[in-house]
């Protein structure tokens, strides 16, 4: 948060009052720049020092940055002439081609053989301390919502907290389902244990499905190697990337709808 005038008048010179003021005018700095024109190497600034709060494990003043940068990303986010929208769908068809494009042309190097991104699939789990678990499938085709083909499960084999458990039996389950179209990238909710336990799943089935992670914390891609994996940090204005958020955020809140409802079923109180 920043500091304001008052609050620093108040204070007694001393190392806290001289930090409030470092921060107060780092700030003002920072929305110089950014009515300036200079908004982009604000973003990659907020960037570079959340990241190195993260790599300090100083996790509260990352998520902090996190919070600005997602409003500075709101506030700069393409807002387009309506008079787009009415002259038809194909602007969005181009926006979401564009995405497509993107996010075809980061992968593409961990996956030679993707040659199309026309059905995504992702996967995310909800509960509360692994009470009325439950698991979301979102399906975007061509860049948008499938709702038709979105399916939800009651996680049966875990009561206690363990995602990377609960996204093992989700996968197992969904890829039993051979009659449902195949996907050509798998999207899971997580990092490197999330993934490495689809990526378990999809060996043993003895499928071809690219799968990747899209970790929360500092919205990172998460791609599985042979031994190792591999962490890319898009631009949040990256147009892959929010692609990927998109389907994210959508398979969350898939998810989560369903466990509110088992939760109010069984009169048990919903945790915010």
């Amino acid at each position: 948060c920043t500091p304001c005038p008052s609050e620093i008048e108040t204070m007694n010179d001393g190392p806290d009052r001289r930090a409030l003021i470092r921060r107060y005018r780092a700030n003002i700095r920072r929305i110089s720049d950014i009515l300036s024109g200079k908004s982009q190497s604000v973003l990659h600034a907020l960037e570079t020092e959340m990241r190195t709060r993260g790599a300090k494990l100083e996790f509260e003043k990352a998520q902090v940055l996190k919070k600005s940068i997602d409003r500075l990303h709101q506030l700069l986010a393409e807002h387009y002439d309506p008079a787009l929208y009415i002259q038809g769908e194909s602007f969005l068809e181009n926006v979401y081609e564009s995405e497509m494009k993107e996010l075809r042309a980061v992968l593409s190097p961990f996956f030679p053989a993707l040659r199309s991104l026309h059905r995504i699939e992702c996967i995310d789990i909800s509960n509360t301390m692994g009470s009325l678990a439950t698991g979301s499938l979102v399906v975007f085709i061509d860049g948008k919502p499938s709702t038709s083909d979105y399916r939800r499960f009651r996680i049966q084999t875990k009561q206690t907290p363990d995602d990377v458990a609960m996204i093992t039996e989700v996968l197992n389950r969904r890829l039993r389902h051979t009659e449902w179209p195949t996907a050509d990238l798998l999207v899971i909710d997580g990092g490197k244990g999330q993934v490495k336990s689809a990526q378990t799943v999809i060996a043993r089935e003895g499928v071809s499905l690219p799968v990747i992670g899209l970790a929360k914390r500092f919205e990172e891609i998460v791609v599985p190697g042979d031994t190792s994996f591999t962490t890319l940090t898009l631009p949040l204005r990256h147009r892959g990337l929010q692609l990927l958020e998109r389907i994210r955020d959508e398979s969350h809140r898939f998810a989560r709808s369903y466990h509110i409802l088992l939760r109010r079923k069984n009169f048990l109180p919903t945790v915010v």
